[in-house]
């Protein structure tokens, strides 16, 4: 998938980005088809660069959302995003992308606009899809709902700081998924739904990410994982299911897909157990299931899972599948009370669920290091490791030629974590092991060494307007791919504020004052070494300079 045009309509803002006086477009050169090509947001705190992060995730809910309830798999909605939350003023806009449906490339332009009566009704205005034909015009896309879907990218989202705006259209369609199929199981277990087209990969999932590629990814795709953090190979781990009731809550029952899945699970382990406790309710004693799943990976435990689930992509499906049930562990009051605050347009994220309380969870994860040959616990790394394993282990859970889908990954921040060294490497790696590099990746960083690998026609810069108000954002000046560290700093990051020293600045810019007072060779030979206190820079060598220049100019004199 690639992004090529986007508009926000109506003159509307989107919370305190301006409204677009003209649609942005993110042209894609020719000769970098073949690399990672990411879009890149960048700017100061606060300057609003991941507002854009956050608009796209809301209009692909806007347009998932809109699909499954047409197919009648989304009827309660207790979240719709707004362009301005507290006038509930709703989000009208233009996208036009690039995707490969069913093997060919197809321009799709998507166009929500405002409803032509200014009567209030509660039907939201539909998005229109339309097509690029072999001669440029655009005609409608008129399929069936579930046909539509396939015109969309999967969008995957992260966030290093838990962005409750860029999350809340994300866990809104998990929380729908859950619903949707614990409450179906009860009258048909048979059922199946597809996974919606809008997936965020928080913390808890990281586990599943590690595991999915552990057990499938080639040794040339793990091997990036091998050099930079001395991950050798997935050691054991140990995955917990059960159907418990929380207070307050309907017991959960799984559909057939779901118990597929915990059979073929079972199926791989190394060892399980199988419980079936109850408890008494106020309806009456209800029993329910307590599985406790071990793997020690071997060979024949790879093998195994590559029986029954076929890919690294389908094994983390799975376990997204059970995961997404475990917003149904939330007190049903507070589930309530959470829907009302959302319809108020008020942001509420769903409380974090203890592990003893999930009704799935990974746990016991033990990694293989190389350098010293040791074994530790997963939630032991580092918290740059465990960003960086998030990361590019999500990325290639879904990298594959063969691929059905487009993606369309956002990044916000995804280098939080990182060193010096790994922000450097974090795309030279990515190009190296990535095979389908048509995926659309759009990131927020405040790193310029992030920025140094991203050409300047995919940089924006994102900037507060005096007052603070307003946000907007316009193309780099300047070509960064390649540019120094240095002056990607002080022309993007630090244009507006270039007065604004340093503490080791400020103390050489004063030594440098002083230099021209210098009246005798002592006082050369004393500032010369209040020189050699500050590391090399180019304001040190033109100190030194002048040291030397002062130092000629008195030995002359005498």
């Amino acid at each position: 998938m690639k992004l090529r045009r986007l508009k926000l309509e109506n003159g509307c803002r989107y919370r305190s980005l301006e409204a677009f006086d003209e649609e942005k477009t993110f042209p894609k050169h020719p000769d970098f088809k073949d690399e990672i090509d990411p879009i890149c947001l960048m700017g100061l705190n606060g300057c609003g660069k991941s507002n854009l992060l956050e608009l796209l995730s809301d209009i692909f809910f806007i347009l998932d959302s809109y699909l499954l309830k047409e197919m009648g798999y989304y009827k309660a909605p207790s979240y719709f995003p707004f362009a301005d939350n507290r006038k509930r003023s709703e989000i009208y806009f233009m996208i036009e992308y690039e995707i490969k449906v069913a093997g060919e490339n197809k321009i799709i332009k998507i166009i929500r606009t405002p409803p032509k009566s200014k009567k209030r009704t509660n039907t939201k205005p539909a998005p229109i899809f339309q097509y690029r034909d072999e001669n440029k015009d655009y005609q409608p896309l008129e399929l069936a709902p579930n046909e539509l879907r396939k015109y969309i990218p999967k969008v995957i989202a992260y966030t290093s700081g838990g962005n409750e705006l860029i999350s809340l259209a994300y866990t809104e369609m998990q929380d729908n998924y859950g619903r949707l199929v614990t409450n179906s199981a009860k009258n048909d277990k048979s059922l199946t739904f597809d996974l919606p087209k809008i997936m965020f990969l928080d913390y808890d999932i990281n586990p599943a990410i590690v595991i999915a590629n552990y057990l499938f990814a080639s040794k040339e795709k793990l091997a990036l994982f091998k050099s930079l953090l001395r991950v050798d190979n997935l050691d054991s781990f140990r995955i917990q299911v059960k159907t418990e009731p929380t207070k307050g809550s309907d017991p959960i029952i799984l559909t057939e897909e779901l118990e597929n899945i915990i059979q073929k699970l079972t199926a791989c382990a190394t060892c399980y157990t199988h419980k079936t406790p109850s408890k008494t309710t106020k309806k009456g004693e209800i029993f329910f299931d307590y599985w406790t799943l071990d793997f020690v990976v071997t060979d024949a435990t790879r093998q195994a899972f590559l029986h029954y689930f076929g890919s690294a992509k389908e094994l983390f499906y799975a376990f997204y599948k059970l995961n997404l049930l475990n917003t149904l562990c939330i007190k049903k009051e507070h589930r309530e009370d959470i829907k009302r605050k959302r319809k108020q347009g008020i942001f509420m994220k769903f409380p974090t669920v203890s592990d003893l309380d999930k009704i799935f969870n990974i746990s016991k994860v033990d990694l293989v290091l190389s350098t010293p040959k040791v074994i530790t616990e997963y939630i032991k790394i580092s918290d740059g490791e465990h960003q960086f394993i998030h990361i590019a282990g999500g990325m290639l859970l879904f990298d594959s030629l063969q691929d059905e889908e487009d993606y369309l990954f956002l990044m916000d921040e995804p280098d939080t974590h990182f060193n010096p060294y790994w922000r450097r490497r974090f795309f030279k790696e990515l190009n190296q092991v990535v095979e389908n590099k048509e995926i659309e990746m759009i990131i927020t960083t405040h790193s310029p060494f992030i920025v140094s690998d991203c050409h300047g026609y995919n940089v924006f810069k994102f900037q507060r307007v005096p007052d603070g108000t307003e946000v907007k954002f316009t193309r780099s000046h300047m070509e960064t791919y390649g540019a120094s560290e240095e002056d990607i700093l002080t022309n993007l990051f630090l244009a507006e504020h270039a007065d604004i020293l340093s503490k080791s600045e400020e103390a050489l810019k004063k030594i440098a004052e002083e230099i021209d007072t210098i009246q005798s060779i002592e006082e050369v030979y004393t500032y010369r070494q209040k020189i050699q206190n500050f590391g090399s820079s180019i304001h040190k060598l033109h100190a030194l300079v002048a040291i030397d220049e002062k130092e000629q100019e008195i030995t002359q004199k005498t």
